[in-house]
């Protein structure tokens, strides 16, 4: 039986957030911004904020509001359906 601890589970724990924080930097660099990459692990940013520029740590409930925000935005942009129910309201209003 294996029985999770903190001293197991923080190394992978660590190593994801790092990961997340270089798929964001990877983002950023396909899309050709200067976005700050932000993440809510102090270990994994410490760790990388001397590698990587425009990266940075926030509180998680900061970055759950920003991410819950950047899903929302992104579900509406890529939802064709939303896109074209907008499109129909939008041309009504100008008839």
């Amino acid at each position: 039986m294996l029985i999770s601890t903190p001293d197991v589970e923080e190394p992978y724990f660590h190593n994801y957030e790092m990961e997340a924080i270089r798929l964001g930097i990877q983002l950023r660099k396909y899309i050709k911004e200067d976005i700050p990459v932000i993440n809510d692990s102090k270990d994994a940013v410490r760790y990388l904020h001397r590698r990587y520029a425009l990266i940075g740590w926030q509180p998680r409930n900061c970055v759950t509001a920003a991410h819950n925000l950047k899903i929302s935005q992104a579900t509406k942009v890529y939802s064709q359906l939303l896109w074209d129910q907008d499109w129909v309201d939008e041309q009504g209003k100008r008839i």
